[in-house]
């Protein structure tokens, strides 16, 4: 996902709204947060490590069905000697297809 895209970055936001808008318990996380989390010159986290965030679609034009973040932790996997990714704010439609 292209960060610098308004695009990409808002549907990546708006995702979870998409996905349970019909569920009361629900409740949606403050989206000035999330998006201060995907910027990379204002979250501290990528002062030492590094994340890549994607969109998956079920065909080119149609909106995202998932979303997931992956977080390397330099300090994490230095201090565990491993070399390990997280995954992180993911979402997806419940389709079995």
């Amino acid at each position: 996902m292209d960060l610098s895209s308004r695009k990409q970055v808002g549907e990546f936001l708006r995702l979870p709204a998409r996905l349970y808008r019909s569920t009361p318990q629900w409740v949606p996380p403050v989206l000035a947060d999330i998006r201060r989390m995907l910027d990379p010159r204002r979250h501290p986290f990528y002062r030492h490590s590094q994340a890549a965030f994607f969109l998956a679609r079920p065909q080119a034009h149609r909106p995202p069905a998932a979303r997931l973040a992956v977080l390397f932790h330099r300090p994490y996997n230095r201090h565990n000697r491993e070399h390990t990714a997280f995954f992180y704010l993911f979402e997806a439609e419940n389709d079995e297809e």
